[in-house]
């Protein structure tokens, strides 16, 4: 609703002439659905899955561009097929080419690595300026729309934008951008020519989601021009100014230390926080709490339900140091089909939930941390089974107990092809073994559509399904579920503080109806669990001191 205000109020006082708002595809009946409710009178136009197909693209343009809309909304997915004219996106990419021209001038000549990274980065800006020179489908620019505003939700979806950089080895530092980005980029840099100042607005709970590089591309995309005055436009001068590099021990997939040096903390706070507010208006959950009523959290924070490594799981470690040394030692490039240290990470860390998806032969072990989870959510699901709770007019619920999710990103429905085993169909399985019936449970990656996902919600929220299960990328946003949720379960750990941030967020959310609630995150003894919750909650205090300025 903000930024239905932002909008409104300012084609009121005459500061933009047509807005366009791109939102997450499940997002996009309610955010239509809201601004209509705040606006009655106004005039949107909407991109939904009947009107923006292949075939319907060129009338629903035509009919932006000849309308008075005070918005047109549209999907992050769709958002992409609008164009802006050739010779600007062709002028942006010499400019880009220009930049790594000059940084491997730069490179010496025995750093292999970092003048291949390069190069690539290089040819796929190559390959994009050569696919620009062919004509594509007679669509109308976004400039032909009449669009001087683009407003974009959930802006962490396009934060991976690629930048030249000669620090592309060091941790905490990835220059390999999106396409997603890249679009986003020029448009609104071709719309900064039409509307100074009021190019784009970025909406985001999470706008740094993982690494100190994300702060520059959202200084690139908001205010570009105060980092050509400053000399900043270039990364590695950016970094040499704001930031610095700290080596630690980190636990490997096989149990052992090693030393790694990354990009991890931010210097001259003071400075960058000042280039950040010109433009940033930053509001932290502790101020948010003044304002709104939210959840407190039963013992302050998170509770982590440890499980003691077996035997197995260590024998099954020392699998992964070999596969680890194996690859430190093969001396030269991965080809196709080679045991990458990706896939060694991602073996570990699906073994510290269950070994059975590491090897569907293995035992299931009563005490690992899936069925930790299952004992801890069904205990819940007992204890919860008489709360009630109120509609918004303040008539009861029919039926009453509380509602929990429980999110992982591994051991889902489709790795059972691949893997033999499914941590989601197990999670469901027992609890109808013990006595949940089959009604009350659902996994988020069913619903597919917007008006499947609502159906879902109100589900939730009249108490017809008490369990969620779901991953960050199905459930992490856009999840209006939260009334009745007394639990929320971290089976296994993400790999961005934005996403643990985005997942609680589900619980700790205005409109719960409880005072007090529980999150839990489980964690194996020995695996790579520790090491990942200490690096996100690293990342997280370095996020929070690079929004909050302390």
């Amino acid at each position: 609703m903000t930024y239905s205000a932002a909008i409104m109020e300012q084609r009121r006082l005459g500061l933009i002439n047509k807005a366009m708002v791109t939102v997450p595809g499940h997002c996009l009946a309610q955010v239509a659905r809201e601004f209509l409710a705040l606006y009655p009178m106004a005039r949107i136009l909407v991109a939904d899955e009947t009107n923006f197909t292949k075939d319907k693209r060129a009338r629903f343009l035509s009919r932006a561009a000849t309308a008075n809309w005070d918005a047109i909304i549209i999907t992050h997915s769709a958002f992409r097929f609008i164009g802006v004219p050739a010779v600007f996106e062709q002028q942006m990419i010499h400019d880009e080419l220009e930049l790594y021209e000059k940084l491997l001038l730069d490179v010496d000549d025995e750093d292999r690595v970092s003048r291949k990274r390069l190069e690539r980065l290089k040819e796929g800006l190559q390959e994009r300026l050569e696919s620009l020179a062919t004509p594509k489908d007679d669509l109308l620019t976004i400039g032909e729309l009449g669009v001087d505003q683009v407003i974009v939700d959930e802006a962490q979806e396009f934060r991976k934008l690629s930048f030249a950089t000669n620090m592309s080895t060091l941790k905490g530092v990835d220059p390999n951008g999106s396409q997603r980005a890249w679009d986003l980029y020029v448009k609104s840099r071709f719309i900064e020519t039409k509307n100074p100042g009021r190019a784009l607005i970025l909406a985001s709970g999470t706008p740094i989601t993982n690494t100190l590089g994300e702060m520059f591309t959202v200084q690139r995309l908001m205010d570009f021009a105060a980092l050509m005055e400053r000399g900043l436009h270039e990364f590695d001068a950016w970094a040499s100014t704001f930031g610095d590099t700290v080596t630690e021990l980190e636990l490997q997939p096989s149990g052992k230390y090693k030393p790694v040096s990354r990009f991890a903390s931010f210097v001259n706070v003071p400075e960058l926080i000042a280039m950040f507010r010109s433009f940033a208006d930053v509001v932290m959950p502790d101020d948010l709490r003044q304002y709104v009523k939210v959840p407190a959290i039963s013992t302050g924070k998170r509770q982590i339900v440890t499980s003691k490594a077996t035997q197995d799981f260590k024998n099954y470690q020392m699998v992964l140091a070999a596969r680890i040394k194996a690859i430190e030692e093969r001396g030269r490039p991965p080809e196709p089909g080679d045991d990458i240290l990706l896939s060694v990470i991602t073996d570990g860390r699906h073994a510290a939930i269950d070994l059975r998806l590491v090897d569907p032969d293995n035992d299931n072990e009563p005490d690992n941390k899936l069925n930790r989870l299952v004992a801890n959510a069904f205990r819940i699901w007992l204890e919860t089974a008489e709360n009630t709770y109120v509609r918004a007019d303040g008539k009861p619920y029919e039926l009453p107990g509380a509602a929990q999710m429980i999110f992982s990103d591994l051991g889902t429905i489709s790795v059972e092809k691949t893997r033999g085993f499914s941590a989601y169909r197990w999670i469901r399985d027992e609890l109808l073994r013990l006595g949940v019936p089959a009604s009350e449970i659902a996994f988020m990656q069913d619903y597919k559509k917007s008006e499947a996902k609502q159906r879902l919600f109100g589900d939730v929220r009249a108490g017809k399904i008490r369990f969620l299960i779901g991953s960050s990328e199905t459930m992490g946003t856009g999840v209006n579920a939260q009334l009745r949720l007394k639990a929320l379960h971290h089976l296994d750990v993400p790999w961005l503080p934005s996403q643990i941030e985005q997942r609680e967020g589900r619980i700790q959310r205005q409109g719960n109806q409880h005072d007090v609630v529980d999150i839990f995150a489980y964690a194996t003894e020995g695996s790579m669990d520790a090491q990942m919750w200490q690096n996100n909650e690293r990342k997280a205090r370095f996020i929070a001191a690079a929004l909050s300025g302390d």
